[in-house]
């Protein structure tokens, strides 16, 4: 199904409101459908796009799907977010809407899109088992041997955070605006303590 239209649907599922898509999706979350933590990533992303919407703008959901990278071009203006963070919020409210619509086609044969298994296709990452590493001693960013542009930083519990740097390196607004986009890939990620990007030139 191309992601950015969807097929016609019945006009009792098309005129739901968005509050309904995101008790759907919070239910499916209950159920153990859908990954908990990316519902909530999604169902985030959903509001914050909807919300430059005036009152007299009233759209259903098909015209909210067909319109989302419009939405987000408007969320970012306003709130003048990077266009990573952009991206990463229409992708999610896209997805999160589609997936909505295949549920009420076929409950009984819905499956979270593109992934075999309820929890991989939620978190979109892959089902093959992740090797635990050995925290280092040290908690500092230590660059590695080859490439010399490569860092590693022990985030504890065996994870560690791998970063490149460019050859030529980076500034300190460079250095904000990495920080503000990795803010928004935290499971516990909420926009409302996130400072506005507009003050990285401060």
């Amino acid at each position: 199904m191309n992601d950015s239209k969807v097929a016609t649907i019945p006009n009792c599922v098309n005129d739901a409101s968005v509050d309904e898509v995101i008790a759907w999706a919070q239910k499916m979350a209950d159920r153990g459908t859908l990954d908990a933590k990316t519902v909530q990533l999604k169902t985030n992303a959903l509001r914050q796009l909807v919300s430059v919407l005036d009152a007299d703008e009233h759209m259903d959901l098909t015209t909210i799907v067909n319109n989302v990278d419009h939405l987000g071009k408007r969320w970012a203006i306003k709130n003048s977010a990077n266009p990573e963070t952009t991206r990463t919020y229409i992708g999610r409210a896209r997805t999160l809407l589609n997936s909505f619509f295949d549920y009420q086609r076929d409950p009984m044969g819905f499956e979270p899109q593109g992934k075999k298994g309820a929890a991989a296709a939620a978190s979109g990452e892959s089902a093959r088992p992740k090797r635990k590493r050995k925290a280092p001693s040290t908690p500092e960013a230590q660059p590695q041997s080859s490439p010399s542009s490569s860092f590693r930083f022990p985030l504890g519990d065996g994870r560690v955070f791998r970063f490149d740097l460019p050859a030529e390196g980076i500034n300190s607004r460079d250095a904000k605006r990495i920080a503000y986009h990795l803010m928004t890939l935290a499971n516990d990620f909420d926009p409302d303590i996130m400072p506005p990007s507009r003050r990285i030139d401060d």
